[in-house]
């Protein structure tokens, strides 16, 4: 008997996908595990809300999530990185952006 080879996942890592589902949740209080997972299951196949738990407990001990009561933030590790993609890509999109930006034209 031989064991099957490993198939990788049809969704993206469980970093990039909970970080799409709070930053899109937009709660102040942070979103639970049942509307985060219920984001998943709407835009990715193949999550269990067994192994979301598991990672959940694992970005909380790394520091890129942060635990309040029964809900999840984002942790600054993940915060700052998002606030920083648009300096530091060269795409035109953000050097228009910051062009204006820095004119004094305020953009909303």
């Amino acid at each position: 008997m031989s064991a099957k080879p490993k198939t990788a996942p049809a969704h993206p890592p469980f970093v990039v996908m909970v970080k799409a589902a709070i930053t899109s949740l937009k709660e102040k209080t942070g979103s639970s595990i049942p509307a985060i997972f219920k984001y998943l299951t709407n835009n990715y196949t193949g999550v269990d809300k067994k192994i979301l738990s598991t990672q959940l407990k694992k970005l909380v001990a790394s520091g890129k999530l942060v635990k309040v009561k029964a809900s999840y933030k984002l942790g600054d590790a993940l915060v700052s990185s998002s606030n920083t993609d648009c300096a530091s890509s060269p795409s035109p999109c953000c050097e228009d952006y910051l062009k204006l930006t820095r004119k004094g034209y305020f953009i909303y």
